[in-house]
């Protein structure tokens, strides 16, 4: 399943942290909601592994 939009058009990531479950949508699908979680704090931290990678909004706000 390719959930990336066209070259031109921004990909909406979002990380929802509540408890030890920690959702990841990409473009409003679900694509991993792993639970089980030990760390409570920390950095959140995104990374690309092939090109260059840019942001035009990054926001946290609690649950």
């Amino acid at each position: 399943m390719d959930l990336e939009k066209p070259l031109g058009e921004w990909n909406v990531v979002e990380v929802d942290c509540d408890g030890d479950a920690i959702t990841n949508i990409v473009n409003g699908v679900v694509i991993n909601k792993p639970t089980g979680a030990n760390v409570a704090r920390g950095k959140i931290i995104l990374n690309k592994l092939k090109g260059p990678r840019s942001t035009t909004t990054t926001s946290r706000s609690p649950l």
